[in-house]
C-alpha cells in the first residue's frame, strides 16, 4: 500500500481516536488508581492517595460522555447497517454483559467520587473497578473482533440475484488467537492514556484544588511518573508486535506463486509503518512525561502536557488504522 493512500485513511480515524482517549482513560483510571493505592499503603504516601482520588474523579468525568457516544455511535450504525440487529439478536449476551457492565461500571465510579467523608479511599472497592475495567476491555476486545468477522462476512458475501446470504457469526471468546496478549497490550495503552489525560485534568483544575502549590506539583510530577512509566511499557509492546511481524514476513512472503503477495506485501509495509508510527508516539509520550516530571512547577509550562495528550492522540489513531488495515486485508 503506497503512503499516499494510507495518509486518508489515518486522517479519517483521527475523529474516533480523539474519542477513543475519553473511553481508554475511563478503563485505565482505576487501574493506575489501584497501583497508587497500593503504593501509598506499603509507602504512606500522601501524594499517591491525592492522585488516586483524582484519577478516580476523573474515570467518571471521561466514563460518561464514553458511553453515551458509544450508544450513539451503535443506534446509528444499526440504522445505517440493518444486519447489526440480526447479528445481536442472534447472542445478545456479550452485548448486553458489556452495556450492563459499564452501567454498573459509571454507578461505582460515582459512588466512589461522592463518598468524599471518608479521609482514606477504599481499596476494595477501588480494586472492584479495577477488575470491571478489566472485564470490560476483554469484552469489548471480543465484541470489536467479532464484530469485524460480521462485517467482512457481509461485505464479501456472494450476490445471487441481487439477494445475499450471510451466516450470523455471535461472539466466540474461543476463537479469537491470543487474546489476552491483546487484553495486556489494551490494558498497558488504557493506563498510559489515563496518566496523560490525568495531567491534562489537573492542569485545568488546578485553581479548584483543596491543597497548596506545592502539594499539586508533587502530585502532578507523580501523574508524569506514572504516565512515564506506562509509556515505556507500551512502546516495548508495540516494538515486540513490530520485530515479530518482521520476522513472519520473509516466511509468509516466500511463496512467490500465490497471487496475492503483491496485496500482501503492500499491506504489510503499512502495517510495520503504522506500528513504527505508534511506537514513536509512545516515545513521544514518554519524553514529554518525563519533561513534566523534572520541572518544578507544571503549570508554568504547560506545553510538555499537551504536547503528551497530542502525542496519545496520534498513537491512537494509529492503532486504529492499523484494525481498519486488518479489517480489508482480511
Amino acid at each position: 500500500m503506497p503512503l499516499a493512500d494510507l495518509l486518508p485513511i489515518v486522517g479519517a480515524l483521527s475523529a474516533p481516536a480523539f474519542l477513543l482517549i475519553f473511553a481508554m482513560a475511563a478503563l485505565g483510571a482505576p487501574l493506575l488508581a489501584l497501583l497508587c493505592l497500593l503504593t501509598a499503603a506499603f509507602r504512606s504516601g500522601f501524594h499517591s492517595e491525592a492522585y488516586a482520588r483524582r484519577l478516580l474523579r476523573m474515570a467518571l468525568t471521561c466514563a460518561v460522555p464514553a458511553l453515551l457516544l458509544t450508544l450513539a455511535t451503535a443506534m446509528a450504525a444499526g440504522w445505517r447497517s440493518p444486519w447489526l440487529f440480526d447479528w445481536l439478536r442472534a447472542e445478545p449476551s456479550a452485548p448486553g454483559l458489556f452495556t450492563s457492565g459499564a452501567l454498573v461500571y459509571c454507578v461505582l465510579l460515582a459512588t466512589l467520587r461522592r463518598d468524599r467523608r471518608s479521609r482514606v479511599l477504599p481499596l476494595g472497592r477501588t480494586f472492584l473497578v479495577a477488575v470491571l475495567a478489566v472485564a470490560l476491555i476483554w469484552l469489548g476486545l471480543i465484541l470489536v473482533t467479532a464484530l469485524q468477522d460480521q462485517a467482512r462476512a457481509v461485505l464479501h458475501a456472494p450476490m445471487d440475484a441481487g439477494v445475499g446470504v450471510v451466516p450470523l457469526l455471535p461472539p466466540n471468546a474461543a476463537s479469537m488467537p491470543k487474546i489476552w496478549l491483546a487484553v495486556a497490550g489494551a490494558v498497558i495503552l488504557a493506563c498510559m492514556t489515563a496518566g496523560a489525560v490525568s495531567l491534562e485534568y489537573m492542569l485545568l483544575r488546578r485553581d479548584s484544588e483543596p491543597f497548596g502549590r506545592d502539594a499539586l506539583a508533587n502530585v502532578l510530577r507523580l501523574a508524569a511518573r506514572s504516565t512515564m512509566r506506562c509509556a515505556l511499557l507500551a512502546a516495548v509492546f508495540t516494538m515486540g508486535v513490530w520485530l515479530r511481524l518482521a520476522k513472519l514476513l520473509p516466511a509468509l512472503t516466500d511463496v512467490t506463486a500465490a497471487p496475492h503477495i503483491a496485496s500482501f506485501s503492500g499491506a504489510s509495509l503499512a502495517t510495520q509503518l503504522l506500528l513504527g508510527l505508534s511506537t514513536a508516539s509512545w516515545a513521544l509520550v514518554f519524553l514529554f512525561s518525563l519533561s513534566a516530571s523534572r520541572v518544578q512547577r507544571p503549570w508554568d509550562s504547560p506545553l510538555a502536557v499537551h504536547a503528551c495528550v497530542l502525542a496519545t492522540w496520534l498513537g491512537l489513531t494509529s492503532v486504529l488504522s492499523l484494525g481498519l488495515l486488518n479489517f480489508y486485508a482480511g
